[in-house]
């Protein structure tokens, strides 16, 4: 074994570690279902099986039948998940399911699920093992707040995104909003821990009628899967929530038009990011999470896509919040600083 080869797999020990005792924080004797795909690292779905095994855990790995559609590998994976005994579940495959009969089955039966969708051993070391979870967790949880306080978003970027919305938090807002059919505001906690999604993520959707402007999206676009990292641009536009245009890059636009034909999804989130380990590498799990971009979801159930816009800069009542992928206002700078210090040197 050279160097290299064991010092990746030191740092890989270290992050499974993290991963199973600080995120998905298994209790004694607790069941593990790890499941994964043709496109996922089998590098990490070992790693993470042999570290429960190892911890006295009961450990499986369920690679996920290829020749299956998606729908018909969700209901192979609620199968399996309902005639095991499992109390946490790591999804390892490229492709998410917390949308299907999996996540449901997962749940009727109590299981917790952690989302590491598509993560190679690389990226799984630099987003976990390299990264302070709490400092990042503190940092989404001073964002929320801000959020919470604010009454007006928007975002801007020199690359033409100018969109904006009411963010619907006042009672008076929440009052309205019983009166209206259709989706509503809502807001969640930072991602990362015991289950849900990576960490390094904050949700959230303001009054959806308000939604109105364009937003350039110019890192990375999930799905379709033949558009992912974007050498040019694809540029949407919303009007009162709902996707009301799609250009920019030619052949993406045509494709993602084909793949909408021609419906007009309402806008289902914004989401921040903040990992510090974070990089665009080619999974949306990873390009999400790159710090101080913001990440557009349009669309429900499998039609879901999400697009990244890489340095917006992003105002809460006329104040700069975000801007050169940095935090502005002073708590938010100095968490970020704290975060940023923290950070481990990774492969």
């Amino acid at each position: 074994m050279n160097a290299i080869t064991q010092s990746l797999d030191q740092a890989l020990d270290h992050s499974t570690r993290i991963f199973l005792n600080d995120l998905l924080q298994l209790s004694v004797n607790e069941g593990v279902l790890v499941y994964f795909d043709q496109k996922s690292d089998r590098r990490v779905a070992h790693a993470v099986a042999a570290q429960a095994l190892h911890q006295g855990h009961c450990a499986d790995l369920l690679e996920l039948d290829a020749t299956l559609s998606r729908a018909e590998q969700a209901a192979q994976l609620a199968e399996h998940i309902r005639r095991g005994r499992y109390q946490a579940i790591c999804e390892l495959s490229d492709q998410y399911f917390y949308l299907t009969e999996a996540w449901r089955a997962a749940y009727d039966i109590g299981a917790r699920v952690y989302s590491i969708a598509g993560l190679d051993a690389e990226s799984f070391i630099r987003c976990i093992g390299s990264v302070d979870h709490a400092q990042m967790f503190a940092l989404g949880m001073a964002l929320r707040k801000l959020l919470l306080t604010s009454r007006r978003f928007e975002v801007r970027s020199a690359s033409g995104t100018n969109i904006s919305m009411k963010l619907g938090w006042s009672l008076l807002d929440r009052l309205a909003a019983k009166t209206r059919r259709g989706p509503r505001a809502f807001m969640t906690y930072p991602s990362g821990y015991r289950g849900g999604f990576l960490g390094g993520q904050l949700a959230f959707r303001g009054i959806p009628h308000t939604i109105e402007g364009a937003a350039v999206i110019d890192g990375y676009l999930w799905p379709p899967v033949d558009i992912g990292m974007l050498d040019e641009p694809i540029v949407l536009t919303f009007q009162a929530g709902r996707l009301t245009g799609i250009g920019g890059s030619p052949e993406k636009t045509k494709r993602l038009t084909q793949w909408f034909e021609n419906e007009r999804p309402f806008l289902e989130h914004f989401c921040f990011g903040f990992n510090p380990g974070a990089r665009f590498t080619g999974k949306i799990a990873e390009a999400e999470r790159v710090f101080g971009c913001l990440d557009i979801g349009m669309g429900s159930g499998m039609n879901h896509i999400d697009g990244v816009m890489r340095a917006p800069s992003v105002y809460l009542d006329g104040n700069l919040v975000l801007e050169g992928h940095k935090f502005v206002t002073p708590e938010l700078a100095a968490l970020e600083g704290a975060l940023l210090r923290s950070v481990c040197a990774g492969p």
